[in-house]
């Protein structure tokens, strides 16, 4: 096997060999790196294909993978043996291997390296070589690669696996022998030969060509005139020949004879020409743009930079070592300056710093350790565009306020001679770019900027503007960014650095319906005659303006707001990264009130409620004139319905604004039907980025209400398990309230209030608590009794609480509040649990007692128990008379008495009676001040009364009388109430049906004879029978007689089935109905309930199942989905691979996948079965053969034995 001159090629032709790294090293998010979608035969076209989309490195992967990037080696370099598996498709190179990547620098000098090996022939074997190195996919080829990289000119290849470098003194211990000696097959390539056995050797010379493409006339030319290009060479022992391709369709084939050939080309068309050079001889191209043109405007657009921003959401301080630095956490997004210093302003930080390992670090310090700037000159992890700092040296930035924000403008002003500049600061940067000059000549307070030759960097202040040359002439690519011109020869390409400054101020408070203002201001460090296009939103989603502002001018915007609430402003600098953010406060200067209808309107109410100090509840018979005569009890202006039997007072309203997006008052009135009680409860959700490839991932973004109807929920605990779930199902936002987890994209649907009045008031800001809807009213009513009684409350015991159908809740705990609830009711019962208050009558006290004694916890402003809200434990009151022999002179008085020994409280107006040594200890003062029987409410404290007319008990029944009293002193606080039993009240619309007792019979003389009678008891009465019952004369009492299916004093109580309950299920609508007691002779209640076409049984609680007698031919599951119609239908469900309505076809894959699995058990059935036809057939030659060697040995020896036969008997 004769190998002379065999030549073997190296793949670095033109690019560096940079190290071994792992595959990671290169990745980054802005999308700076190409991935090839082919499997590249050998590391050759990854280098050319990078050099075409014009990367700085080449990335070789295991298996042919290839990706170009403009950085490498970010998480640091590994040992070369990590690398060392061979190409899958080229045996001669390695590729990487698992997690590892060979990295290679592309030149662009228009000069690449041809590296070759000379076979030199097989020599003997000798003890006296150099160290070798065992490859265990050996070649020829990985062997050259191996010596050059150490500097050795000659290598040989033994044994298979063996590589030795030698020098030009390896003939002096080794001689040349026959070449069929040297027969040894390469493991990783069995068409070359890997020297001998046990010592022959494959000896080659390495030799290095350089080849240089060059045009003449700086790679610019004109139409019609001759450009003239060299190619060269350093080697000259062979002819070379080359193909050349003009761009034109010109092709051409030259040969090199002494190193050196000279070719012109005539164009005669304007335009950008490639010129490609292609090798007959060795696998390399080479290429030159060349741009022919007469327009010197297309010159200066072919190599003229761009303007270039720099934008860093901070003010730079300079470079610092690591003191007192936080690192932040952001999962999903690398850290470069804008995102670490965006993160750290959102934790309260005022200063930010990034590493050049993509580390965030935070600080509040102002203590710092100043180094060189030199010292932080290492290219960030995301982009080597950006310094970061080197190490545990960190560029510390001061972050921007929300009003103001800043950025630096690389104003390109050209391409200019460097010999007018050698007087200023000059710095090399490996990986510079036009961006990181910028950056390094602002740090260090120049004005102008300016890189040449690929890799240097110039400061100055100022410009020689006479000395400008043509564009042309700077076309030196940057080393960190091929996109991007640095200079040229003796050329700099300047930049003026100009700071621009974008501010926003707003009047932080405003008030409704009057005029407020913001400004808007840009600054800049040198004035350029630059204009900007200034958009803002005033956050009320109506108003957008946009207008041109030049640098260093102001303006100021007007704005009125017709609506309550925080807005919030932005300002955009357009086509900038700039944007400034500023909040006003619009607040009420008055209540609006519509004195001409009692109807106010629908409002919204939140925490802090404007109407919250009385919550009135009754689910079965609430009406806004109800709401109102409450509200008008307790003396509040205003009365408002919501969640159709919920009612709530107060002297304000319409804070939070009237409802929009659809939202209104639409409740019905539990009580009447016809009316409107306000709308439902809404949520307040806070809304968080899931979006990892966003700069601000899992961050807060607003409170507001969500539609989330439609949306997917799981359940969490944080908002960061809610965004981490969210960005699983691959949508943008997360929406949570408390647990609740919602997704969405970007265009979710407002519902309520918006991030204007909206309040997150739950932990990390997890959503907030439930709002309302309400209706409003003006409170007309007067008040509707005076109190003439006086009493004391029995403590009996502790009861069981269960849900109460109608109650009062307090915003504080209040005794005096709650009997005057229970007054208005009729009751003798009060019963208190923490700040909600019912009350009952003796009669209808069905509650479980669990103790004689209190349930354990006491009021702190009034003393009293209010029962335990934890267990459910209610104190109950009976409401008792005070002995009138305790009345002196008709002067009343009750010391203030507190004695917990004795668990009692005795005040002015009332005694909470727990044990009979409370009562006891109960004193009447007789100089006390008469006060004439009168009381006003407890919740006044002094107000000047004249003209109020009161009802006074009679002494006899021959005496009625009632008398006007005017007062004009002061009456007494809270604490001096004195509370009446008796009421008196407007009777006009009672309803009453007696016979020839009926009240509305009677003269005025007698209905005033018989309300001023103590024999007459009206106050059965008193609630017009709740509307559900007729009012009549029982002896002496007036009593209501309820409707069928109500019940109690006052007809409040609904028996209705339907009415008490939810009984039907599922949309179900429930029917009252009576059925017939056999054993009883009478009809008892009953109800029906219709139920919704999908549903069945007694309470609609079953669901009517489609899927019954699907089966999707058991290739997949039913599911019940709702049609357009909005009717439930059964779907099919498939497995994967099945198709079809009911599942019953496979698909084009499965159909494959099930005949490659049949053909291959056929072939291996076959191939079993030959191999067991073999073993026969091989046990069946054996025989035979064994058959045949018996033969031939019987017939031998018969032979023998016949020849010595006829030998001795000589026949």
């Amino acid at each position: 096997m004769t190998l002379h001159f065999l030549v073997i090629y190296s793949y670095a032709d033109f690019a560096d060999y940079t190290g071994c790294f792992s595959y990671k090293s290169f990745s980054n998010v802005y999308d700076d790196v190409f991935s090839s979608k082919i499997e590249m035969e050998t590391p050759y076209e990854c280098m050319e294909l990078c050099m075409k989309h014009n990367y700085t490195y080449a990335i070789i992967s295991q298996n042919g993978k290839c990706n170009c990037s403009t950085k490498y080696g970010m998480i640091g370099r590994d040992y070369d043996e990590s690398c060392e598996c061979i190409c899958s498709k080229s045996s001669d190179n390695y590729c990487g291997c698992e997690g590892t990547s060979i990295i290679y620098k592309i030149r662009y000098d228009k000069m690449f390296d041809v590296n070759q090996a000379n076979y030199l022939g097989c020599y003997t074997f000798d003890f006296t070589y150099n160290a070798s190195k065992y490859f265990t996919f050996n070649t020829n080829g990985l062997c050259l690669d191996y010596c050059r990289a150490n500097g050795f000119s000659y290598f040989s290849t033994f044994n298979g696996f063996y590589c030795n470098c030698e020098d030009d003194n390896f003939r002096l211990s080794f001689s040349k022998i026959y070449e069929s000696e040297c027969n040894y097959p390469c493991p990783g390539n069995l068409n070359q030969t890997c020297g001998g056995y046990f010592g022959p050797r494959s000896f080659f010379k390495i030799i290095t060509r350089n080849i240089h493409l060059t045009s003449m006339s700086n790679q610019v030319g004109k139409i019609n005139e001759n450009c003239m290009f060299k190619l060269e060479s350093n080697y000259s022992y062979d002819i070379e020949t080359f193909e050349i391709h003009f761009g034109d369709n010109d092709k051409r084939n030259l040969q090199i004879v002494n190193q050196t050939i000279y070719f012109d080309k005539n164009y005669t068309e304007k335009g950008l020409y490639t010129i490609e050079i292609k090798s007959h001889n060795f696998e390399y191209a080479l290429k030159l743009d060349v741009l022919i043109t007469n327009d010197t405007n297309i010159e200066k657009n072919k190599y003229s930079n761009k303007d270039i921003t720099i934008y860093e959401n901070g003010r730079l301080l300079g470079c610092y070592k690591d003191l007192n630095l936080q690192p932040n956490e952001h999962k999903y997004f690398p850290k470069n300056q804008e995102i670490c210093g965006s993160q750290c302003k959102r934790n309260k930080f005022m200063y930010s710093a990034v590493g050049s390992n993509e580390e965030c670090f935070c600080t509040n310090s102002s203590v710092f350790d100043l180094s060189p700037f030199s010292n932080c000159m290492c290219g960030c992890a995301y982009s080597i565009n950006r310094f970061c700092g080197c190490f545990s040296y960190k560029l510390l930035y001061q972050i921007q306020t929300d009003e103001m924000s800043s950025m630096i403008i690389g104003k390109y002003v050209g391409c200019y001679d460097r010999d007018l500049y050698n007087n200023v600061s000059y710095v090399s940067i490996g990986f510079l770019t036009n961006d990181v000059c910028i950056q390094y000549c602002n740090s260090q307070n120049y004005l102008y900027s300016a890189t040449s030759k690929s890799t240097q960097c110039y400061c100055f202040n100022s410009l020689n503007e006479n000395e400008q040359v043509e564009e042309y002439e700077c076309s030196y690519k940057c080393n960190g960014n091929q996109t991007q011109n640095c200079g040229g020869l003796n050329r700099l390409s300047i930049f003026k650095i100009i700071t621009v400054k974008f501010y926003l101020n707003c009047e932080p408070i405003a008030y409704k319906y009057e005029e407020t203002n913001c400004s808007v201001t840009i600054k800049t460090s040198q004035s350029d005659n630059l204009e900007f296009k200034v958009s803002i939103d005033f956050g009320d989603d109506e108003d957008f303006r946009y207008i041109n502002l030049k640098e260093n001018k102001s303006i100021l915007f007007n704005k009125t707001y017709d609506e309550t609430g925080t807005y919030r402003i932005k300002a955009i600098l357009l086509d900038t990264p700039l944007n400034n953010t500023d909040y006003i406060n619009v607040r009420r200067k008055m209540l609006e009130v519509d004195n001409k209808n009692n109807y106010q309107g629908c409002f919204y109410d939140r925490k802090t409620f404007e109407m919250d100090d009385v919550v009135y509840v009754n689910k079965f018979n609430m009406t806004n004139g109800l709401c109102e005569e409450i509200c008008a009890n307790y003396g509040y202006n205003f009365s408002s319905t919501y969640s159709s039997f919920y009612c709530s007072c107060g002297n304000s309203f319409g804070l939070y604004n009237s409802p929009k997006f659809n939202e209104t008052c639409n409740n019905l009135c539990s009580g009447n039907e016809s009316e409107i009680c306000g709308g439902s409860g809404l949520k307040f959700y806070g809304v968080f980025n899931s979006d990892p490839m966003t700069l601000y991932y899992s961050d807060f973004e607003e409170c507001t209400s969500v539609n989330v109807y439609n949306f997917n929920k799981t359940i969490v605990t944080n908002p960061r398990e809610c965004s981490d779930w969210c960005r699983s199902q691959n949508y943008t936002k997360s929406i949570i309230n408390y647990r609740s987890c919602y997704c969405s994209m970007i265009n979710y649907e407002i519902n309520g209030l918006d991030y204007t009045n909206a309040l997150c008031d739950y932990t990390d800001l997890s959503g907030g608590s439930v709002y309302y809807i309400k209706s409003v009213y003006k409170v007309q009513r007067p008040l509707i009794r005076n109190y003439t009684g006086r009493y004391y409350l029995d403590h009996v015991g502790c009861f069981e609480f269960d849900n109460q159908l109608e109650y009062v809740q307090f915003k504080e705990t209040s005794i005096s509040k709650c009997l005057i609830y229970c007054n208005y009711t009729n009751s003798n019962v009060l019963a208190s649990i923490g700040q909600i208050c019912f009350c009952l009558n003796s009669t209808q006290n069905d509650k479980k007692l669990i103790q004689n004694l209190f349930c354990g916890d006491i009021s702190q402003n009034e003393k009293h128990y209010i029962g335990d809200e934890d267990l459910r434990r209610s104190d109950h009151y009976i409401i008792k008379d005070l002995n009138d022999s305790l009345v002196m002179n008709n002067t009343f008085y009750a010391d203030f008495i507190d004695c917990f020994e004795t668990y009692c409280y005795c005040g002015i107006s009332f005694c909470v009676k727990v044990t009979s040594q409370c009562f006891n200890i109960y004193k009447l003062s007789p100089t006390t001040t008469a006060i004439q029987n009168s009381i006003q409410t407890s919740f006044i404290t002094t107000q000047n009364i004249q003209n109020t007319t009161y009802y006074k008990k009679p002494d006899s029944e021959s005496s009625t009388e009632y008398f006007t009293l005017n007062l004009t002193t002061k009456l007494f606080s809270t604490s001096t109430v004195l509370i009446n039993k008796n009421l008196t009240t407007e009777l006009s619309s009672t309803k009453v049906n007696s016979g020839q007792n009926d009240f509305k019979s009677l003269s005025h003389i007698e209905k005033v004879n018989i309300l001023g009678n103590v024999d007459y008891d009206f106050s059965g009465c008193l609630l017009n029978c709740s509307n559900h019952g007729i009012c009549k004369l029982i002896g002496r009492k007036y009593s209501c007689k309820c409707d069928e299916g109500f019940s109690g004093s006052s007809c409040s109580l609904n028996q209705k089935l339907c009415a008490l309950e939810k009984k039907c299920l599922n949309f179900g609508t429930c029917v009252d109905t009576l059925e017939f007691n056999n054993q009883t002779n009478n009809f008892d209640s009953n109800y029906k309930c219709l139920c919704h076409e999908d549903y069945y049984g007694r309470n609609c609680e079953n669901e009517i199942d489609l899927c019954e007698n699907v089966n999707c031919s058991g290739y997949g599951y039913c599911k019940m989905i709702k049609a357009s119609n909005q009717t439930k239908i059964a779907n099919c469900v498939c497995f994967q691979n099945y198709l079809g309505q009911n599942c019953e076809t496979k698909s084009e894959y499965l159909i494959n996948v099930n005949n490659f699995i049949r053909t291959s058990s056929i072939i291996g059935i076959l191939f079993l079965i030959s191999i067991y036809l073999l073993f026969i057939l091989n046990d069946v030659t054996n025989i035979f053969s064994k058959s045949l060697v018996k033969i031939y040995q019987n017939n031998k020896k018969n032979k023998k034995e016949e020849g010595f036969f006829k030998k001795k008997f000589k026949i």
